[in-house]
């Protein structure tokens, strides 16, 4: 009884500093995607039986303070007190204008198939894992309530040329069995193979203690899922983005802008000829609007053991740069401006909820999509909209284990075939119907994005992808992840990952679709297609080649030690396994083994 009451004690002196920020310091330092404070925060709530923290990210220093306050210290044994520990260092303000920072990053790669994976994203730990060799790091706190942020890699391309055959490649991802991220061992065309698209992370932030206000380029993720979220996931290299953040003790608001290239810029992007055709220069007019625009409510209901979210959110394009500043209504139902040919809306509801203390179930669904009272029914009536749904449910669980914590999650995940894509919303004077197919060379208002890409110094690729799930529509994935952390110290895991994928793609054309082959639309198909009946902006052979589901089987195991304050070594190793690659039954089995090692010394 003693020792309860002393390690009670102990926990209140310390959480002590952990009440709302004061008023006369900076807390609007924005916590990055990739910060193990996430993970820590993630540790505590559902150490103790509390629903997620919010899962709309990333959070100022102020968010996360105000989220710490909420964990009960009393529930926590003496092996959190390095977790409570790190979070406090993390979002600690520092009593400073301004810092400037160097982090210096060297690593290895080795593989054992330099055929096939010699792609960025063929690579497990890929372009976004991979640390640069060097990051020129500034932070700024000119005030009590500003803060900025601007980080300057020295590092490679994501990609050093293009080619009509395959479009974008890389000459750093897999060409040769072993390279590295020591960037003058591999210039071979002086300057030309520096990335100077950087920086990739560079904004203000103003806020208070219950709002923050973020302009400028940052990733972004919106969800509790483990290889991705419906509607927007971190998987992106960076958002152009406006945020608005409020929250509450039981509810929080987010408003989020993020602006990307009009397709018109690269579209089409194959010729008459077959042949890829969408890099460009810097010379390029740059105009067209695309934007995302989105507002996500969450609220925390049954004694902070339910997490409920709603996401409502529209894709917003004008060839001509005009927009119609009514969208902008913080408060609108986006689906309501009904506006077909300027923006596509998608809703989603998120659910996570503490079944016990260690465990937490959570699901997402996505409804961009379907047929309301009234209209024509995909499967029961021709010309009809084809569903475009999404489903995750996963759970996860952690338990305290000597000054650290054991990890594990499971995630199930289904996407329809149809997921993101649509047509332009334009239909032709002779047609009758009110909607009409997606045709060849045109490039819909969908939930596919472009990141432009610098290569060769003064050359443009875009590079298009998903802006929700990474892994798009007409997919089934399951994923298992474990581990154990020791705060500060050192961390061990694995994950393995099996996906079905079906045919469809990004480059996939949106049709209607009938209830068989004998009318003048497709049938109506279902996750995962093993036929791609649709033509595709991307593959023009798709039709006649693609004939089987994909089979992608991922094995990794991965880890962490930090020998100082300053100085960490990490690696992970991947075995992959694809069957039917790119969806062709022709294709025989690929595989191949993938390995980093790398360290980080932060000067």
């Amino acid at each position: 009884m003693r020792n309860r009451l002393t390690m009670t004690l102990a926990i209140c002196v310390i959480s002590l500093g952990v009440v709302f920020p004061s008023a006369d310091l900076n807390y609007q330092k924005i916590i990055p995607l990739d910060s193990p404070l996430y993970d820590y925060m993630d540790y505590l709530y559902i150490d103790v039986g509390m629903a997620l923290p919010s899962t709309a990210r990333p959070w100022s220093a102020a968010e996360a303070f105000f989220l710490l306050e909420r964990v009960d210290k009393s529930k926590l044994n003496t092996d959190s007190q390095l977790v409570l520990q790190a979070i406090e260092d993390e979002i600690e303000p520092v009593d400073q204008v301004f810092d400037l920072s160097f982090p210096v990053s060297l690593e290895t790669y080795v593989h054992t198939d330099t055929e096939h994976f010699d792609d960025p994203d063929e690579w497990i730990r890929g372009y976004e894992q991979r640390r640069p060799m060097v990051d020129i790091v500034l932070e700024t706190w000119p005030g009590e309530a500003v803060y900025g942020y601007s980080s300057y890699q020295i590092t490679f391309p994501k990609f050093t040329g293009f080619s009509g055959d395959s479009g974008a490649v890389s000459g750093f991802y897999g060409s040769e069995w072993i390279s590295s991220n020591i960037i003058f061992l591999y210039m071979k065309n002086g300057g030309a193979d520096v990335d100077f698209g950087v920086p990739y992370r560079a904004f203000g932030s103003l806020g208070g203690v219950n709002w923050n206000i973020q302009i400028g380029r940052d990733k972004v993720s919106w969800g509790a899922g483990e290889t991705g979220n419906f509607i927007i996931s971190d998987h992106l290299t960076y958002h152009n983005q406006g945020r608005f953040t409020a929250y509450a003790k039981n509810f929080k608001y987010t408003l989020l802008t993020s602006f990307f290239p009009h397709p018109a810029l690269y579209y089409p992007i194959i010729d008459d000829a077959g042949d890829f055709d969408y890099a460009r220069t810097h010379n390029d007019l740059v105009t067209g609007l695309k934007m995302f625009l989105g507002h996500r409510l969450e609220w925390r209901l049954f004694d902070d053991r339910l997490g409920f979210a709603i996401t409502e959110a529209i894709m917003y394009q004008s060839l001509e740069n005009y927009l119609d500043l009514s969208v902008l209504n913080p408060a609108m139902v986006f689906h309501n401006l009904y506006i077909r040919q300027n923006a596509n809306s998608i809703i989603s509801l998120d659910l996570d909820y503490a079944w016990k203390r260690g465990l937490n179930l959570y699901g997402q669904i996505v409804l961009d999509e379907f047929a309301l009272p009234g209209e024509e029914f995909p499967g029961k009536d021709d010309n009809a909209i084809p569903n475009g749904f999404g489903y995750m449910l996963g759970v996860k669980a952690n338990k305290p284990h000597r000054e650290g914590y054991l990890f594990g999650s499971f995630e199930w995940v289904m996407t329809d075939p149809f997921l993101y894509l649509r047509d332009d919303g334009f239909t032709e004077p002779e047609q009758t119907a009110e909607y009409n197919s997606q045709e060849l060379g045109e490039y819909g208002v969908n939930w596919v994005v472009a990141i432009r890409r610098l290569y060769q110094n003064s050359k443009i690729i875009y590079e298009e992808e998903f802006l929700g799930y990474p892994h798009g529509g007409d997919a089934i994935v399951l994923n298992a992840n474990f581990g154990y952390r020791a705060i500060g110290k050192w961390s061990l895991g694995g994950n393995v990952f099996f996906m079905w994928h079906g045919t469809h793609d990004k480059w996939t054309l949106w049709s209607l679709v009938d209830t068989d082959d004998t009318g003048d639309n497709i049938p109506n198909v279902s996750t995962p297609t093993d036929d791609h009946l649709p033509d595709n902006n991307g593959d023009p052979t798709a039709r006649d080649t693609r004939d089987a589901v994909s089979h992608s089987l991922v094995c990794s195991a991965y880890g962490e030690y930090q020998l100082s304050g300053n100085l960490d070594l990490y690696g992970q190793m991947d075995f992959i396994w694809i069957q039917n690659p790119g969806n062709r039954s022709d294709m025989a089995p690929i595989t191949d083994v993938q390995l980093t090692l790398g360290m980080t010394w932060k000067l």
